[in-house]
């Protein structure tokens, strides 16, 4: 019986120790992690103050220590994939505004096309504004002004050739390269060395 008896004792004086290593280990699972971590730090630190108050009756310093030892190592997991996986949702959102810009380039770029197919050359224009009066509706039910960071497009036309350009935002101090779209339509040839194939003669 006194044997039964002390054995309950020491299970008890344990209790918290086991705990919190326990928590410690539960702490390292990847992805959800966090919660073992906090609940351990909190319950190692509460049964560290109880192990220097009441020595007695609560004991287990190594397990104590061992086991904030892995829960400091859990929530520094935690951050580490957090920072991780907040750079993946960042990098995500940027392909997907690039996508977007693409996308809008190349309907703008379609009309464009449509537009030299039929007067052979390319409207004149400084802005994605001033092509939008001059190839919608006939060339494009509409024209996107803005690129997938909410910007305005850059565009410049002579009427032989254009540019097209958006410039997506710096990240961590870094200049991305721009997306740029640009064409050359050449002029025709003079008539009589298109249709004899030898040089004007003087």
């Amino acid at each position: 019986m006194s044997k039964l008896l002390e054995a309950d004792r020491k299970a008890k004086r344990l209790l918290w120790a086991k705990l919190t290593l326990a928590l410690g280990f539960a702490a390292l699972v990847p992805g959800v992690g966090f919660p073992f971590a906090a609940a351990g730090l909190g319950i190692g630190v509460f049964a560290s103050i109880l192990t220097v108050r009441k020595p007695t009756r609560y004991g287990g310093k190594g397990l104590l220590s061992a086991g904030l030892i892995l829960t400091v190592l859990g929530l520094v997991l935690f951050l580490f994939e957090a920072h991780a996986f907040l750079t993946w949702k960042i990098r995500q959102a940027e392909a997907g505004r690039t996508t977007i810009s693409e996308y809008r380039m190349g309907t703008i770029t379609y009309a464009l096309e449509r537009f030299r197919q039929a007067t052979g050359r390319y409207p004149k224009a400084s802005s994605v504004r001033q092509l939008d009066q001059v190839l919608v509706p006939r060339f494009a039910p509409s024209l996107p002004s803005l690129d997938g960071w909410g910007r305005p497009f850059a565009f410049s036309s002579n009427g032989l050739t254009y540019t097209l350009s958006c410039q997506p935002p710096s990240r961590n101090g870094i200049q991305l390269p721009a997306l740029v779209d640009s064409a050359l339509y050449p002029l025709p040839p003079p008539r009589d060395t298109a249709s004899s194939g030898r040089p004007l003669q003087k």
